[in-house]
């Protein structure tokens, strides 16, 4: 939650940086229907909580603590690309918007010796309707739909890469932890806004919040006699340049 405050006090700080020329003739809105194509950078920060559901492995000198739960916050990067389509009535947009995107997080914290938590995400696509306020040359905008990404997960006794016991992996001990990869889905919450540039193109930031839910997960071999249960969040930064055609 802290993390989610301080992005958008960020993005704020970035609204407050647009030029007062921008909004010079409040009446007349730029022309921002019609098709758009963005690319656009920047920075995450991933929360994964694990819950180990019957207590085998998380806590301290053995002591069995059903429900125990640890997390992990981890830090990366972003690359991505969207294709998007606006609807304008005066200052009022409103359109959709596809987004496919790149995301390079991957950590791991080990506590208590033995417990710990993996997450690697990579793949990432969201689908999105938008609704916004052209003013002048500028369109501050939100956006919200389904999410998807590729999410990698482990948890438990952390045995050492190379070390790993009972065929497991990413260093975890194959039967007392648990494993999972795939595509989770989710939804996608987000604010921004774009400025018109002289040369036509528009410069783009904007924060978007992911949650993908939850899943248990058990052993390497399926089993769920000791399972975990894993939350996914992504909090996701970005910069970048519209070409409107």
């Amino acid at each position: 939650m802290k993390k989610c405050l301080a992005y958008a006090y960020s993005l704020s700080a970035l609204l407050a940086l647009a030029p007062a020329a921008a909004f010079a003739d409040p009446s007349k809105p730029h022309d921002f229907s019609g098709k758009h194509f963005t690319l656009s950078v920047g920075g995450t920060a991933s929360d994964t909580k694990v819950t180990d559901i019957t207590g085998e492995e998380f806590g301290e000198f053995a002591v069995r603590t059903p429900g125990g739960v640890q997390s992990l916050n981890g830090n990366g990067s972003y690359f991505g690309v969207a294709l998007g389509y606006n609807v304008q009535s005066g200052a009022l947009i409103y359109g959709g918007e596809l987004e496919l995107g790149r995301l390079d997080i991957n950590d791991l914290v080990v506590r208590n010796g033995d417990d710990g938590i993996y997450t690697k995400m990579s793949n990432f696509i969201a689908l999105t309707a938008r609704l916004g306020y052209a003013k002048d040359r500028t369109l501050f905008y939100a956006k919200a739909g389904p999410a998807w990404a590729k999410i990698r997960n482990a948890g438990g006794e952390f045995e050492g890469f190379g070390e790993e016991q009972s065929d497991g992996y990413w260093g975890f001990d194959g039967d007392e932890a648990g494993f999972g990869e795939g595509i989770r889905n989710g939804y996608l919450l987000g604010l921004g806004f774009e400025h018109v540039l002289p040369s036509g193109l528009s410069f783009v930031a904007e924060y978007n919040y992911a949650d993908f839910g939850a899943v248990t997960l058990g052993h390497v071999d399926g089993n769920m006699s000791e399972p975990f249960a894993f939350e996914n969040e992504l909090h996701l930064v970005k910069l970048g340049l519209s070409y409107r055609f």
